[in-house]
Formats: C-alpha cells, sequence, structure tokens
C-alpha cells in the first residue's frame, strides 16, 4: 500500500515584500492562489461554458473573474485559471467531471507561478516602462489579457474591472502573473519605475 503523498504547503514567494503606494499607483503582492494550465478545444468551451462555476467561453485575449476565480483565454485553446486557495481541490474535482468526456489537459501549476497587483493613475505607465502593450483604454480596455514581457520576464498580463479609489474615482487595475523564479525581479524592477512616478 502506497503512503498518501502530503504537499508541502505554499509559502508566497513575494509575501514578505511591502507594498508600494502613493496618491497615483499602488503596487502590491497577491497571497497564494490555485491556478490551472487548461488546455481544450475552442468549441469545447463554447458547449461546456461554466468550468467549476468560471466562465470559459470568451474571445481570445480576454478575460473574467466571479466568485469562483478568474480565467484569462490566452489562445483558441488555452486558458489560464485562477482560483482561491482553498478553493483549489474543490475546482479540480469539478472540473475533471466535466472535463471527462472531452480531449483536454488540465494541469494544477499553483506551486509554480506568483502574481502583482497593479492599480491607479499611474499604473498604465509603469507598466508600460517595461511592457510593449499599447495601455490606452481603446487597445487593452478592462477584461482584456494576454502573454506579453514585462522587463526580460515573461507575464500573463490581465486588466481587471477599473477599481474605485478613495475619492471614489476609478483606476485602472492590472493583474501581473510570473513564475515565482520572476517575481522579486519583477517587483524590484516595478519598485524603481515607480519612483520615477513619485510612488514610494
Amino acid at each position: 500500500m502506497h503512503d498518501a503523498i502530503h504537499m508541502p504547503p505554499r509559502i508566497g514567494v513575494l509575501s514578505a515584500l511591502q507594498p508600494i503606494s502613493s496618491a497615483k499607483c499602488t503596487i502590491q503582492t497577491l497571497p497564494s492562489m490555485g491556478r490551472f494550465a487548461l488546455r481544450l478545444p475552442g468549441e469545447a468551451s463554447r458547449t461546456i461554458s461554466h468550468l467549476a462555476g468560471i466562465n470559459i467561453d470568451m474571445p481570445v485575449n480576454r478575460a473574467n473573474s466571479g466568485d469562483n476565480g478568474m480565467a484569462a483565454r490566452l489562445g483558441p485553446d488555452e486558458w489560464l485559471l485562477v482560483v482561491p486557495e482553498a478553493s483549489t481541490k474543490r475546482i479540480q474535482a469539478e472540473a475533471t467531471m466535466q472535463l471527462a468526456s472531452y480531449h483536454h489537459a488540465l494541469v494544477d501549476i499553483s506551486h509554480r507561478n506568483c502574481a502583482i497587483k497593479i492599480t491607479g493613475a499611474a499604473a498604465p505607465d509603469v507598466l508600460a516602462a517595461g511592457c510593449p502593450i499599447d495601455f490606452g483604454a481603446n487597445h487593452f480596455p478592462p477584461l482584456a489579457a494576454t502573454r506579453t514581457l514585462l522587463g526580460r520576464a515573461e507575464i500573463i498580463l490581465w486588466r481587471l474591472d477599473d477599481a474605485a479609489d478613495p475619492n471614489g474615482m476609478l483606476q485602472p487595475c492590472f493583474h501581473v502573473e510570473c513564475w515565482r523564479s520572476f517575481g522579486r525581479y519583477l517587483y524590484a524592477l516595478l519598485r524603481e519605475v515607480a519612483r520615477d512616478h513619485n510612488v514610494s
């Protein structure tokens, strides 16, 4: 009889880093989350629509979020799912049951990635210093998502719904996904760029 496999607790590689904040921009690390790389024929996503309560029926390079988690469609047959850490096992089990009759791959990559959130009026300028995307609202609107570069690191970037600042004004909000090994490098890069925008 095989011994049960116990996964080690997930330790946030960025958890010790302090938020960077000003009236113009806030840069903060996000807590550990569950993540899945999903490969599934595009036509199947229209049939399934919601996978374990997460909407996956969307155009390429778009994202959405809900109570059960977030999804970004990165290609015709590729998605990234980000879910609350406590729900990881449940969502994996539900998704596996739903996908049983489809040719697919659902891989838990929770230990591979970390994430940074950037919010505020200066957020597009801070990101643009190291990323080739046009961050104008007409080119990269809320719920846009793509795989791109930030500095020398590959990231998955999506623009979340605009967030209200303390004065009630809506400000752009971005979610940066990267491999754990790039996390501290990207946080340091964003911190240095932010200083040019008087964010400390």
